[in-house]
């Protein structure tokens, strides 16, 4: 908590320091680390030559404060507005944000958002928070479409891994429950991330720019290379295409601690995306990215953990996965296309999520275990200006088909031999599908000039059907034959929300929307490990989970100055959580199952500052306090249900950083501070995470740095480098199972021709 306070210094010195507009500049910003003519894909088509971008990193030059209130968030409402008009707490990381500050993964990316914090299992895998919340309670979305599917499991994963940074033009988090517009699993906020298209321009002919990159990072002696073309054949046709290969060494933490065995993985990436003007009111699109993430391993679990503050080194020999992802779509953007409908967007999209686990326990016995989601989507999603106000409206489908695997090398395909395993399925039920349909309207209309109000009603139905959901005899006898799970749950959700203008500069915004979300095939049927060493089997039965989010904010934005303050309240019911049956799987470990046992409510406070002054100087700081108390089983105290922090639940934590921009826009300076409190209110589930969770206490840390780029005299070549965590703390995220890089030296060259 003092930190907390200690933050608060900076923000109120600088509002002394800004309390005066300098003088403007009429110097131009330099352009991003992106190609030339690419930028975030727009909602919607306008004249010929395309849509204005919307909040690219050409807009976003140094004299705009890191976090801009005058971008352009689609994802707030599904259509194209500011980020000051919005009545929800926004942030926009626009493509030079990104590229600043050189992020490995996109998880690592939240790092600079207040009211989240980032979990990494390993060094391959992350998971953001999101006012407390992560896993399948936070909806991710890639163009607007799910990345969430119903394997998704509780507590943090590591598919927001398997995104490349390399093809964002934009990434936006809207924080608090948005079930409303985007249905099941947008409870601690939204996630969209918005890749980068080619912009087109009124020339004739063909137009072509290629790309390379080069990043490389001494902390893992890592390797990373992307390769890019984009350009146009004429008006009409635009296109982008790009791969990435990256190679991780093991990570070297901070201090005495070093080398962290068995954290380095590989993972190429390849994407593309082509753009045909159809007409002037039509534009289509179709996309595909693939992403290969290979040996990515669950350190923490096995004989290579390392001991920190008292966890304890796992036992296995081997945990390693790798995530194979595919997307494709095809949308078509249409704007006025009927005289009732001012635009509307289609799309149809393919979703492939492939995952598989190599695991040598501590007895040597190899398994491998996995499954494959393929998910297909189709939306509507149509505006309207009408006399009652702005309608946004339309209609979702997405439907996933569910294999899961289970092999044991090992086992001999004999009757007789009573040691034969049967493997019918593997971390979910085998042969299942889950199917979510949605239908929502959101209406935007003005009381006053001074007072605009949102109200939007949601319903939501989700199908499950499992066929093979029995364990065989790999697990307990009373769950070898379970049978077959057909169940069906639907919702009618609603918000409402006001916006309030306070003058030219400041905005307050206020609002409750409920959150909801459907039981999904992980909650149901799953079989795998949790945890640090229990064994979580399926929970047939389950009821939906309801939240209600309350939140309210004030906004200031000037040419030289911007920041906002917001309070959220979000109340829990029947949250979906674990407790231990009291059984021991041989050779496993503590069965644990799932009930909906969880009332309770999360509540914090996030305050951000960012602005420039002198010129070339600009500074941001920010904090973030949150707390939390939930029913959840108490494994260690008589395993009796207690109002209890939540799981992971995030410490308050913050940052500074002091920027200069050269008065030629050709190089900058920044440096940055983080720092993150100590914690001791545990959950439940956290005092049984001991390989992650210290058992004595979290210690909290600060870490400094230094980065800077430089656009060289070399046409299109740009230089950035950073040195982090100067002082060469040991420290490590909370409930991550990896320790964080020490005094790590990045270099990254970005070459356009």
């Amino acid at each position: 908590m003092k930190r907390f306070l200690w933050a608060l210094v900076p923000v109120l010195s600088a509002g002394l320091v800004w309390g005066q507009e300098p003088p403007k500049s009429d110097s131009t910003a330099p352009k991003s680390g992106a190609a030339a003519g690419a930028t975030a894909e727009p909602t919607a088509p306008g004249a010929p030559g395309g849509a204005k971008p919307a909040a690219t990193s050409e807009t976003a030059g140094p004299e705009s404060p890191r976090w801009q209130l005058d971008t352009v968030t689609v994802t707030a409402e599904r259509i194209e507005r500011s980020t000051f008009d919005v009545p929800l707490a926004t942030t926009v990381l626009t493509e030079r944000d990104l590229a600043d500050a050189m992020v490995r993964t996109v998880p690592e990316a939240f790092r600079q958002i207040p009211g989240t914090h980032v979990q990494k299992t390993s060094h391959g895998q992350g998971s953001p928070f999101i006012r407390g919340f992560t896993g399948f309670r936070t909806l991710a979305l890639i163009d607007g479409i799910r990345l969430n599917n119903s394997v998704f499991r509780d507590g943090p994963n590591q598919y927001g891994a398997t995104i490349d940074p390399f093809t964002i033009g934009r990434l936006e988090v809207v924080k608090g429950p948005s079930s409303v517009l985007y249905g099941s699993d947008s409870i601690g906020g939204t996630i969209n991330v918005i890749t980068r298209s080619w912009e087109f321009s009124e020339e004739d002919g063909l137009l072509w720019k290629r790309r390379v990159v080069y990043r490389f990072s001494t902390a893992e002696d890592s390797h990373t290379a992307r390769v890019e073309s984009s350009g146009q054949v004429d008006r009409r046709f635009g296109f982008l295409l790009g791969g990435t290969y990256k190679d991780y060494d093991d990570l070297h933490a901070g201090g005495d601690q070093d080398r962290q065995p068995n954290t380095g993985y590989s993972e190429w990436d390849a994407d593309g995306k082509f753009q045909f003007q159809a007409r002037p009111d039509l534009r289509l699109t179709i996309a595909h990215q693939r992403v290969d993430l290979n040996d990515a391993a669950r350190t923490h679990a096995t004989r290579f953990g390392v001991e920190w503050h008292g966890t304890r080194v796992g036992t296995d020999f081997k945990r390693d996965f790798d995530q194979d992802r595919r997307l494709t779509y095809l949308r078509a953007d249409w704007t006025e296309p009927a005289g009732f409908l001012d635009e509307a967007k289609l799309t149809l999209s393919l979703h492939e999520q492939n995952e598989r686990q190599t695991r040598i326990a501590s007895n040597r016995r190899l398994t491998i275990d996995g499954f494959d989601v393929n998910t297909y989507g189709a939306e509507i999603q149509l505006r309207s200006d009408t006399p009652i106000g702005e309608l946004t409206y339309g209609v979702d489908y997405y439907y996933d088909d569910v294999d899961s695997f289970r092999r044991d090398p090992n086992a001999t395909p004999s009757a007789a031999d009573p040691n034969v395993r049967k493997s019918p399925r593997g971390p979910v039920a085998d042969d299942a599908s889950y199917a979510l349909f949605g239908l929502y309207l959101q209406d935007r209309f003005e009381i006053a000039q001074w007072w605009e109000v949102l109200v939007g009603v949601r319903y939501d139905r989700a199908e499950v059907d499992a066929e093979e959901v029995g364990l065989g005899d790999i697990g307990p006898t009373a769950l070898e034959t379970l049978p077959e799970i057909h169940e069906e749950y639907a919702a009618v959700n609603a918000s409402l929300r006001h916006v309030f203008s306070i003058g030219d500069h400041w905005k307050a915004y206020a609002g409750v929307g409920r959150g909801f979300r459907a039981p999904n095939l992980s909650d149901l049927t799953r079989f795998d490990i949790a945890l640090s060493g229990e064994v979580e089997t399926p929970s047939p039965g389950l009821s939906p989970e309801e939240f209600t989010g309350y939140d309210v904010g004030v906004r200031a934005d000037y040419e030289f100055l911007q920041g906002e303050v917001a309070y959220f309240y979000t109340a829990v019911q029947d949250q979906i959580n674990r407790f231990r049956t009291g059984t021991v799987i041989p050779g496993a470990g503590f069965e644990v199952r799932k009930n909906n046992i969880g009332d309770g409510y999360v509540h914090g406070l996030e305050l951000s500052l960012s602005g420039r002054f002198l010129d070339d100087w600009s500074a941001w700081a920010n904090a973030t306090y949150m707390e939390s108390n939930v029913d959840q089983v108490d494994f260690f105290h008589g395993n009796v249900t207690r109002r209890r922090p939540l799981q992971q639940m995030t410490p308050t934590h913050g940052g500074v950083g002091l920027r200069w921009d050269h008065p030629a826009r050709d190089w900058w300076l920044e440096t940055w501070a983080d720092w993150t409190d100590a914690k001791n209110a545990y959950s439940p589930l956290d005092h049984g995470n001991d390989q992650r969770v210290p058992p004595g206490g979290y210690p909290g840390y600060v870490t400094w740095g230094l980065r800077g780029g430089w656009d060289t005299p070399v046409e299109g070549l740009k230089l950035h480098m950073a040195l982090e965590n100067i002082l060469d703390q040991n420290y490590r995220e909370f409930g991550s199972g990896v320790n964080e890089p020490g005094r790590n030296f990045i270099v990254e060259l970005d070459w356009e021709f």
